[in-house]
Order: structure tokens, then C-alpha cells, then sequence
């Protein structure tokens, strides 16, 4: 949840940043509702361990997503540049 937020936090705009930051984090926090329900409903019927497997891959595989692609050069807190 706080990488959540802080993504939210980072793209949202100026102008309407209250906005933008609520609707981030409600898509976010249904996509995480419907997740886990679905979670829960495929552990019935395949049982918890096959489903916390495919869990941990998935995360597994989104970590590296992550560290591949968001690769920056610059610092990644706004205003930080220069700050000692």
C-alpha cells in the first residue's frame, strides 16, 4: 500500500492533485479487493498452497518487473536534488 501511495503521490498533477490521487488509490484498492477475492475463491477449489505459490510468483515476477523497468538516474523523492 505505501508503494501505492507513493506512486499515486508522484503522478499526480498540481491542478487537480486531490483528484488524481483518490482516483489512483480507489482503482488500486478495488483491483486489490477483486484480487483477493479471487484469491480466496481459487484456494476452495485448488487449496491454499497451490494458490500462495502462484501468489509468490506473482510478486516474484512484478519485483523484477519493477527493478527492469523504473531504472532511473535521478533521485526518486521530488526535491531532493542537492539536499544533503
Amino acid at each position: 500500500m505505501t508503494v501505492t501511495t507513493a506512486v499515486s503521490l508522484d503522478l499526480r498533477r498540481k491542478a487537480s492533485a486531490g483528484t488524481d490521487f483518490t482516483v489512483l488509490s480507489t482503482v488500486a484498492t478495488a483491483v486489490s479487493l477483486g484480487v483477493g477475492s479471487l484469491a480466496v475463491a481459487a484456494a476452495g477449489k485448488l487449496g491454499y498452497p497451490a494458490v500462495l505459490g502462484a501468489v509468490v510468483t506473482f510478486l516474484a515476477l512484478g519485483a523484477l518487473a519493477v527493478a527492469v523497468v523504473f531504472q532511473e538516474a535521478r533521485p526518486a523523492v521530488r526535491g531532493m536534488e542537492g539536499a544533503r
